[in-house]
């Protein structure tokens, strides 16, 4: 069964992307009493940073980033070389490109939650 808690507040915001935290922060910082809600858990369903931060344009961006240094690598293989640089044919291990890529997410919510926490904001 869940409790219901009642909880008063200057500022109510409904979101956690990068609309409602970075209008939390700020009005933490004004000093108003805020409370920032999200019905996410950040496995891809929102969460801290919304839908950009946790599945959207960081992830993929961190996966472009994966695919173009194998790419690099994979031209110096085929080449024999570059600027005196010599490389075998690479090789992708997917399962740990995933693991890298949910690194870099998982620190940047952290570092969501940090500021939302230096600013008072109750989450």
């Amino acid at each position: 069964m869940t409790q219901t808690q009642q909880i008063k507040t200057k500022v109510l915001i409904v979101g956690a992307g990068t609309g409602g935290y970075v209008a939390g922060i700020r009005c933490g910082q004004l000093g108003l009493e805020t409370v920032l809600v999200d019905g996410g858990d950040g496995q891809g369903n929102g969460g801290l940073g919304g839908t950009c931060l946790n599945v959207g344009c960081i992830p993929s961006k961190a996966i472009i980033h994966a695919a173009s240094k194998y790419e690099t690598v994979a031209k110096a293989a085929a080449e024999g070389g570059t600027l005196g640089i010599t490389a075998s044919a690479p090789a992708v291990d997917l399962s740990k490109t995933v693991e890298w890529k949910d690194g870099i997410v998982r620190k940047l919510n952290a570092g969501v939650a940090a500021l939302l926490k230096k600013a008072k904001v109750k989450v």
